[in-house]
């Protein structure tokens, strides 16, 4: 948006989300913690972290990608896809199956947000769970070579909140070659498919880039190493543990279609939920009223007049912002009086104001900004 504003169409880029399923800018391996204490100062910190790799990379010659673009993009269902031996790691043909979230999953995770503390990340600190899960997979052998040591927390599958039919696509361009998975996936994962995709197409591993979170959404992936401890990940990684295995012998199979110039089946395209999605009841359309003789977006504490380096602060009457998310737009909107005109200042997307909304529990509160 800043490059559109600044009207550069000549430049096109994207912080594009890669392997990093178990990567977080929480530094200090707490929410809005690190490099320091204050998560205000720590969000334009991260951000010129990554833009200052950027900029290293726009100044140097770079390497020419060469010509040529060529695409496959196939559905698999992997309510139980098979994984060929040479792909499994186990010697084995495994299987994937119906997605379950684990109770891990619902434990948050500790760098990112816990959840409610009923659940524990990694099976041995939560015993019932474990119990559960051991009692149930002495009872069905089959969802075990699945999805043990998982304790289920929810079978999302089966209530249709998570697709079974998954788009999995690779890309070439010249020499680059993207992996456009579904769903998030660890640093490991990527070196995984990396590999995959080098080996079948002869390219190398660096040429090689995953984007994940493309076509749709399926939560995590892990190794299967990563799958057996239970984190976060692992719990959220819901066709199973052999799910990255799967994903390479997919990526395989599209990156020889492209080198034979072979077409792939295109697979059941799923259908168009998303007009059965949930709501979130905290957000729901009309959970806030103004108070009496109050309309919402007027001021109780006008700003008062402020020189350059001191901070501007204003409390008008506000909503809960999970009732709009304002797509395309801002939660506030400041405006600067110089030379007897007013001119827009920056708005919520720019580091340099802050909104905070408070007394919310009885329908009514206000929101306060600075800047």
């Amino acid at each position: 948006m800043h490059l559109t504003a600044q009207q550069r169409p000549e430049f096109v880029a994207a912080f594009a989300n890669s392997n990093s399923g178990d990567i977080s800018p929480n530094l200090n391996r707490s929410p809005g913690s690190g490099p320091t204490d204050d998560e205000f100062e720590n969000t334009p910190e991260i951000g010129t972290r990554q833009a200052d790799a950027v900029r290293s990379q726009l100044a140097s010659s770079g390497d020419p990608v060469g010509s040529g673009v060529a695409s496959r993009i196939t559905y698999v269902d992997m309510r139980g896809y098979q994984v060929r031996p040479e792909f499994s790691g186990t010697g084995r043909t495994e299987r994937t199956g119906w997605a379950i979230l684990g109770t891990a999953f619902g434990a948050g995770s500790q760098e990112d947000g816990p959840g409610p503390s009923i659940f524990s990340e990694e099976l041995w600190n939560n015993p019932f769970s474990a119990t559960l899960a051991s009692w149930r997979y002495r009872v069905d052998r089959y969802e075990a070579a699945i999805h043990a040591p998982k304790s289920t927390l929810l079978s999302v599958g089966a209530m249709g909140w998570v697709q079974h039919q998954v788009p999995v696509q690779l890309i070439r361009l010249g020499r680059l070659w993207l992996a456009v998975m579904p769903g998030e996936v660890t640093a490991a994962v990527g070196v995984m498919y990396r590999r995959a995709v080098a080996e079948a197409t002869g390219a190398q591993e660096r040429d090689v880039i995953i984007q994940a979170t493309s076509n749709g959404c399926t939560h995590y992936v892990t190794t299967r190493w990563e799958y057996e401890s239970q984190q976060y990940e692992g719990g959220a990684t819901v066709y199973g543990k052999h799910s990255a295995a799967a994903y390479c012998q997919i990526l395989d199979g599209l990156a020889r279609a492209i080198v034979d110039d072979t077409e792939v089946a295109l697979g059941l395209v799923p259908r168009d939920e998303s007009a059965k999605a949930l709501r979130s009841l905290q957000g729901a359309d009309g959970a806030d009223l103004p108070m009496p003789m109050r309309a919402f977006g007027d001021v109780w504490t006008q700003p008062v007049g402020v020189t350059a380096g001191q901070v501007a602060r204003a409390v008008f009457v506000g909503a809960n912002p999970n009732n709009n998310v304002r797509h395309g737009g801002s939660y506030l909107v400041l405006e600067r009086q110089a030379d007897g005109a007013w001119r827009t200042a920056p708005g919520s997307a720019s580091a340099t104001t802050r909104t905070s909304t408070h007394g919310f529990s009885g329908r009514t509160g206000c929101s306060r900004a600075r800047w």
